[in-house]
């Protein structure tokens, strides 16, 4: 049976008519906080926690039904969907699994969605803080939960911005307030 740790890069075969899709193998720890109640209680003994792709979900699936990611990664990647939002989570998926992989290797990445890196805690710590001490930080009375796992990297470029000068983080804190006020 294969082995797999946090950060590893794989297919998992989902099934459902999804196919293989690109995913992320993560700790329980990695979690939002206010989420990981439920991760633990849909644990099935012997499964692997992983992050998929795209959407931003996470399951726990047997090793049996992953692999490496590098595994027949043209063949995958080119697979077709009937749906046209599991097309465009698809695609997006495959953008973030390569880019991590890109960065990972050295070479700068072709698409700037700045995945959930679990080998890299910047990437992911913003995800793990306690909805109370989030709110404490930036001052905010917004529901986390909502936010936590869908919306990682616009959370970094907002980051980025208000590290470019005080007009950037005023339209990053105006984005937040935004994001905040309709989660969907």
């Amino acid at each position: 049976m294969p082995v797999y740790k946090a950060g590893d890069l794989v297919w998992v075969h989902i099934g459902g008519g999804y196919g293989w899709w690109p995913c992320q193998v993560m700790e329980p720890h990695h979690t939002p906080e206010q989420r990981r109640a439920e991760v633990l209680r849909i644990k099935r003994s012997g499964c692997v926690l992983v992050h998929c792709f795209g959407d931003d979900t996470f399951n726990w699936y047997e090793p049996d039904d992953m692999t490496p990611l590098s595994d027949n990664f043209t063949v995958r990647a080119a697979q077709k969907h009937k749906s046209a939002a599991v097309k465009k989570h698809f695609k997006l998926a495959v953008e973030q699994a390569q880019e991590i992989a890109d960065v990972r290797a050295g070479r700068p990445p072709a698409t700037q969605h700045r995945p959930v890196d679990f080998t890299r805690p910047e990437t992911y710590e913003h995800l793990i803080a306690p909805p109370a001490a989030a709110a404490a930080r930036d001052g905010s009375s917004h529901d986390d939960s909502k936010l936590a796992m869908r919306y990682p990297a616009a959370a970094a470029a907002a980051v980025d911005d208000c590290q470019a000068g005080a007009a950037a983080a005023a339209a990053a804190v105006s984005w937040l307030q935004g994001a905040a006020a309709d989660p969907a």
